[in-house]
C-alpha cells in the first residue's frame, strides 16, 4: 500500500513539475509569467553548448530556432532554416558599435558578393542619397563565323539583351574581328544601337584579295541612355558586293562585341 501510494505521489509530483515554470536564482523569486525558463544571477552568466562548426553541422535535425556556440570562430549560430534543411545563420557581428556609429576594422565589406577584394565591394547598384549608382556591366558576344555577309541594307551582325540601371548612362561597343575572307566590295559600313536608336554609321575599306586576313575594330560610344532594357545590336551593310569567310582558316578566325554599360 505504502509503495502505492508513494508511485502516486510521485506521478502527480512529476506531471506538476513538466506543466510547470522553472526559475533558476539564489533569492527564490518566481519565474516570469511569460517565460518557461527564468535565470536570474548578478555573478554568473548562462552557457549554452559549445562545439566546432563540424560537429554543429553533424547535429541530426536540428530544430528551427536551435542555438550554439561555435569555437572555431568565437560565434554564435542559429538554424534559420528547418531540421532537414538546416541554415546556420551568426548570431554575433563583427561589427563594433562606437557612440551613434558602427564600425568594422578588419577584413573586407562584399555586398552582393562572398570574395570582396577591396575594403568594400558592391556587387551590384548602390543607391547614395536618393540617386542611383549602377556597377558597370559588362556583355560579352561572340558570334559564329558567318560563312558570306552581302546585304545592301541594314542587317543585325550580332545583338545582346542589356539592362541600364540608371538614366543617363553610357554605353561603350567595341568590336574586334579578323577572318580569311574574300573580299568583293569596296567598302563596308557599321553601326550600333539599341532598340530602334542607332549611332552614326562608321566606314570602312580594305584592299580587295583572296585568302587574305581581314583585321578590324572599333569602338562606339552612346550616350545619356536612360534605365531601361535594350536590345544592343552590331549592324551592317555594303555598297555592292560583300565579305565570304574562308573556312579553312579557323585557327586565325574571331569576332567579338564587348558592350560596357558605364
Amino acid at each position: 500500500m505504502k509503495k502505492l501510494f508513494f508511485f502516486v505521489v510521485m506521478v502527480l509530483f512529476s506531471n506538476s513539475f513538466l506543466l510547470s515554470q522553472v526559475a533558476v536564482n539564489a533569492d527564490g523569486t518566481s519565474p516570469d509569467s511569460s517565460a518557461m525558463l527564468d535565470v536570474k544571477s548578478t555573478t554568473k552568466g548562462m552557457l549554452i553548448p559549445r562545439m566546432i562548426i563540424s560537429e554543429r553541422d553533424n547535429i541530426n535535425n536540428p530544430a528551427t530556432g536551435l542555438l550554439v556556440f561555435c569555437t572555431d570562430d568565437n560565434r554564435y549560430y542559429s538554424n534559420t532554416g528547418t531540421p532537414s534543411l538546416p541554415e546556420w545563420i551568426a548570431v554575433n557581428s563583427q561589427w563594433t558599435t562606437i557612440d551613434s556609429n558602427i564600425t568594422y576594422g578588419t577584413g573586407r565589406v562584399g555586398i552582393g558578393t562572398n570574395t570582396p577584394e577591396a575594403k568594400l565591394e558592391v556587387a551590384g547598384d548602390a543607391k547614395i542619397s536618393g540617386i542611383l549608382v549602377a556597377s558597370p556591366r559588362i556583355y560579352l558576344v561572340e558570334n559564329n563565323i558567318q560563312e558570306t555577309i552581302s546585304s545592301t541594307e541594314w542587317a543585325d551582325y550580332m545583338t545582346k539583351n542589356i539592362t541600364v540601371g540608371k538614366d543617363s548612362s553610357n554605353i561603350l561597343f567595341i568590336f574586334n574581328f579578323s577572318h580569311p575572307y574574300e573580299f568583293n566590295s569596296p567598302s563596308i559600313f557599321w553601326r550600333v544601337g539599341i532598340n530602334e536608336t542607332f549611332s552614326n554609321p562608321k566606314f570602312m575599306t580594305f584592299p580587295q584579295g583572296n585568302r587574305n586576313i581581314l583585321p578590324g575594330g572599333f569602338s562606339f560610344l552612346i550616350q545619356g541612355v536612360d534605365a531601361g532594357t535594350y536590345l544592343a545590336r552590331l549592324q551592317y551593310k555594303f555598297n555592292s558586293g560583300g565579305i565570304t569567310f574562308s573556312p579553312d582558316y579557323p585557327e586565325e578566325s574571331f569576332n567579338s562585341l564587348i558592350i560596357i554599360v558605364l
